[in-house]
């Protein structure tokens, strides 16, 4: 009886000791009691939980807007969340309960607040449904075990299915990389930056590949492959490849620098100029122009680190 007696109350200690514990980056298993924020499918970690207050449940405002792919600024007492296309903008002043909003730089609205923004251990919290909302996604709060916040951005939809990951791989001379970001918002967003860009279809090169030649004056080097998912990429670490997703792209871009006298002369090793940077479809298996824009700027988009996630380094 005494054993029994002694080993109820070492769980009862454990439990109450775990009921502080924050939520884990989720590659573990949070404590009981705890708080878990979960952003389009994935776990977010944060050293200060959510708090309730009259029924409302403020966040730690800088991860979740960068897991949205929003950004966060300070000016004095007021905080300003961005969308990542500057179109939304939200200020919230701390412990005032007013927010306003501007579209395209411009006032047009003003929202009062049941509970304001404020500071709690150096972090800045804000009431999620307001801010998620406000930036078109959905929230839920879910009691139990463990008390979640799942917030929910809209998906892009393409082919009847929701692109919510996706993959870079990256090409450098020696070597290269695979990087996996998560979040229908922020995979959504750089798939319309990227598709915005594609311009006329074209002719595929004479001459492309991994690798910058002097051979042709208008060869195309292999920069990027883009490749988008609905559900978890797959990579073959052997490899350093990684499997097709519902919709995939591959930029190139034109060998620039070389002086006109080390260029041949012959015109059938001149190849065709293209213009600057070019993009191949391979789910169709056409080549297209890509806008310069487009190329240097279609993944140029704040996350959490969270949200991202290395999974293949130096790449030969």
């Amino acid at each position: 009886m005494k054993k029994l007696l002694s080993v109820i109350v070492l769980v009862l200690l454990l439990s109450f000791s775990s009921v502080a514990v924050a939520a884990d980056t989720g590659k573990g298993i949070p404590a009981l009691g705890s708080f878990i924020i979960e952003v389009d499918g994935r776990i977010v970690s944060s050293d200060v939980e959510p708090v309730i207050q009259n029924d409302r449940t403020l966040v730690p405002i800088r991860i979740v807007a960068e897991a949205l792919g929003m950004r966060v600024d300070y000016e004095d007492r007021l905080v300003i969340i961005r969308s990542y296309d500057g179109h939304k903008t939200l200020e919230l002043p701390l412990d005032f309960p007013e927010a306003t909003v501007y579209i395209d730089g411009k006032v047009s609205d003003v929202l009062q607040m049941d509970v304001p923004a404020q500071i709690k251990n150096n972090r800045t919290l804000v009431p999620v449904r307001m801010v998620a909302e406000f930036f078109d996604a959905d929230v839920q709060y879910i009691p139990g075990s463990w008390n979640t916040v799942k917030i929910t951005s809209p998906a892009v939809i393409v082919d009847g299915q929701a692109l919510n990951s996706m993959t870079i791989h990256t090409y450098m001379t020696m070597g290269g990389w695979i990087n996996a970001s998560y979040g229908n918002n922020v995979v959504g967003e750089i798939y319309n930056r990227l598709t915005a860009g594609i311009g006329e279809e074209t002719a595929e090169p004479a001459a492309y590949g991994r690798y910058g030649f002097l051979d042709y004056k208008y060869y195309y080097y292999l920069s990027a492959q883009v490749s988008f998912y609905n559900g978890e990429p797959v990579v073959d670490y052997e490899k350093g490849q990684e499997e097709p997703g519902v919709r995939n792209f591959i930029l190139y871009r034109r060998v620039s620098g070389y002086s006109e006298d080390i260029m041949p002369k012959d015109e059938n090793l001149m190849g065709t100029d293209h213009g600057p940077y070019l993009i191949y479809d391979r789910d169709a298996d056409k080549w297209y122009k890509l806008d310069e824009n487009a190329f240097q700027n279609y993944n140029k988009i704040p996350r959490h680190q969270d949200m991202t996630e290395e999974l293949l380094n130096n790449v030969v």
